[in-house]
C-alpha cells in the first residue's frame, strides 16, 4: 500500500460479552478494530447499540480504550446486544446471544457511504447480518467500499435457509474468507461436498475467485490457501484460559499483514501468535505488545508446506 497508515473498517454485531463475574466489550468487529489499532491502523467500527445504560457504558469504555465510536449508531427502541459466555475447563467458550437488539437494525446512510469509500479493507461476519435490515445495510456498505479488500469471517452459530443465503452473498462479495473447523462441516453439507477440507477450500477459492482462504485450527494452528500456495502452520504452545476472540485476533492480523504484502508464512506465523496470546488472557480484547507476541514459543521449528 502506498499510504503510511492503513484504514480498516469492521462492520456488524456490537455487544457485551457477559461472563459470570465480569463483562467485556464484545462482538467480532470490535475485537478486530482493537487489534487493528495495536497494529498501527486507522480503525473504525460500524454498528449500533441501544440508547440505554448498557449502550452508554459501551461507548464510554470504547472511548477510554482509544477506539473510535464515530460510526456507532444509537437505537432508541431496542437494547444493546449481549452474549452470555460460559468458559469450560479447557478454555472453550459457549455462547448465547440476545435477539432483536440494536445491532440487528443497522442503517446505511451518507456517512457510512463516505466511510466505505475510504477503506482499504472491510471486515464483516454472518452474525452481524442475521436480521434482514442489518444484512441490507452491510451489503450496501460492502458495495460502496469499491476496491477495498473484503474479509468475510464466517462466524456461524447454526444453519438454515436464511443463513445459507447470507453466506452465499458474503462469498460472492469477499476476497478473503476465514472459517474454523466447526464451520467447515456446515460448508461441506451446503456444497454437497465429498471432498476433504483441503479440497473444499480449493474449490471455494476457485469458485468465488478468492485471494486467500484461512482455516483456523485452534491450538493446532491454521491452514492458509491462495491461488499460488498452500501453507500449514502448527501453532504455538500456550496454556489457554479463554479462547473467546482468538479467531477475531487471527483475522485482524491476517488482514493487516495481507494488505502490507506479507508472505503466507509471515501471515500465518503472526496471526497464530496473536491468537495464541489472546487465548492466555480473559476476554476477547486483552492488551498486548510486539514483545508479548515474540516471546511465545513455537510448537515446532518451522512451518509445514503442503
Amino acid at each position: 500500500m502506498s499510504r503510511l497508515t492503513l484504514h480498516i473498517v469492521a462492520i456488524g454485531e456490537l455487544l457485551w460479552d457477559e461472563y459470570p463475574q465480569q463483562r467485556y466489550l464484545g462482538g467480532s468487529p470490535t475485537n478486530v478494530i482493537w487489534h487493528g489499532c495495536h497494529l498501527g491502523c486507522r480503525a473504525e467500527v460500524v454498528g449500533r447499540v441501544g440508547a440505554d445504560a448498557a449502550g452508554d457504558e459501551w461507548i464510554s469504555l470504547m472511548q477510554s480504550m482509544g477506539l473510535s465510536t464515530r460510526y456507532v449508531q444509537r437505537d432508541p427502541e431496542r437494547p444493546t446486544g449481549s452474549v452470555q459466555v460460559r468458559v469450560s475447563k479447557n478454555g472453550q467458550p459457549v455462547y448465547g446471544c440476545t435477539q432483536e437488539v440494536a445491532f440487528d437494525h443497522l442503517t446505511f446512510d451518507r456517512s457510512l457511504e463516505e466511510l466505505a469509500s475510504s477503506a482499504d479493507a472491510v471486515y464483516f461476519t454472518t452474525l452481524g447480518q442475521r436480521h434482514p435490515k442489518a444484512a441490507a445495510a452491510i451489503g450496501q456498505f460492502l458495495d460502496a467500499a469499491g476496491k477495498a479488500l473484503k474479509v468475510y469471517d464466517l462466524n456461524l452459530t447454526g444453519w438454515n435457509d436464511r443463513i445459507a443465503a447470507t453466506v452465499e452473498a458474503g462469498l460472492q462479495r469477499c476476497q478473503v474468507l476465514q472459517v474454523n473447523q466447526n464451520e467447515m462441516a456446515f460448508l461441506h453439507r451446503y456444497f454437497n461436498s465429498h471432498m476433504d477440507d483441503h479440497g473444499l477450500l480449493r474449490y471455494l477459492l476457485q469458485l468465488y475467485d478468492l485471494r486467500l482462504v484461512a482455516l483456523t485450527l485452534g491450538d493446532n494452528g491454521c491452514l492458509l490457501m491462495s491461488p499460488q500456495e498452500t501453507l500449514a502452520h502448527s501453532g504455538f504452545n500456550v496454556a489457554a484460559t479463554d479462547t473467546n476472540g482468538c479467531g477475531d485476533a487471527f483475522c485482524a492480523m491476517m488482514m493487516v499483514k495481507l494488505l502490507a504484502g506479507a508472505s503466507l508464512a509471515e501471515i500465518a506465523d503472526q496471526s497464530c501468535r496473536l491468537a495464541a496470546w489472546v487465548a492466555t488472557r480473559p476476554g476477547a480484547v486483552p492488551d498486548w505488545s510486539v514483545a508479548d507476541l515474540a516471546a511465545i514459543a513455537p510448537r515446532s521449528a518451522a512451518d509445514d508446506l503442503w
